[in-house]
């Protein structure tokens, strides 16, 4: 107000502040129970267009850094858990979110353990860690106690 007034007391005046990088993580459930194909109306498809949101949200910002993780599991003999990498640090692969799409069975459980250890290998400051999933964990071996332990 002082300036438009021409006053000449006008004072300014800079403060740096530290603060720690912001780490963004999604780990979205790619199971069947997902719905199949991409589809704006299932939940995949939604899942899908959120994780491309926080992507493009936070590509330009610095000092924010975005991971983006998918999981299934029974894909092969083993009934293993999964993990598609779509963003982290040295991974840049600019459509690969375009290829999301919902598989076979989930251990949610088994896959927020892997990529939190995963994460922690690029960052040992806070994570905010948000998970995009139906709540319907199921797999070989992973119903009942077993998922409710994880």
């Amino acid at each position: 107000v002082d300036a438009y007034l021409g006053k000449e007391t006008i004072y300014t005046g800079t403060q740096k502040t530290n603060t720690t990088d912001l780490h963004i993580a999604l780990l979205i459930d790619q199971s069947g129970s997902m719905g199949a194909g991409f589809n704006e109306s299932t939940r995949i498809g939604i899942a899908q267009q959120v994780a491309i949101l926080f992507k493009e949200a936070t590509k330009q910002v610095r000092g924010v850094h975005f991971y983006c993780y998918g999981f299934t599991s029974g894909q092969s003999d083993t009934y293993s858990t999964s993990i598609y990498v779509y963003e982290e640090p040295g991974v840049n692969l600019p459509h690969a979110l375009g290829s999301m799409d919902s598989l076979c069975s989930n251990k949610d459980g088994e896959a927020i353990r892997d990529v939190a250890t995963r994460i922690r290998a690029f960052t040992q400051e806070p994570v905010l860690f948000l998970i995009i999933s139906d709540g319907q964990p199921s797999g070989d071996d992973y119903n009942g106690q077993a998922a409710i332990e994880h």
